[in-house]
């Protein structure tokens, strides 16, 4: 009895310290409008591909000015 009261005690305090359960934001919303979601993935985009010198500098090429 006390090695399952043990265990369902580490279960719980395992789950809250991992966050195991997810919080809804205020006002019901959960995250970024759709028109925000795809300005940001635009910009992370830009930064992946990087600036043409730095594609160039990748691929082995010369510089592109």
């Amino acid at each position: 009895m006390r090695r399952m009261i043990a265990c369902l005690l580490s279960l719980v305090l395992l789950l809250s310290s991992c966050g195991g359960v997810p919080h809804a934001a205020p006002g019901g919303s959960h995250g970024a409008s759709s028109d925000e979601f795809e300005d940001r993935a635009g910009e992370v985009a830009e930064r992946w591909q990087g600036s043409s010198n730095d594609r160039a500098w990748r691929e082995g090429s010369r510089w592109k000015c």
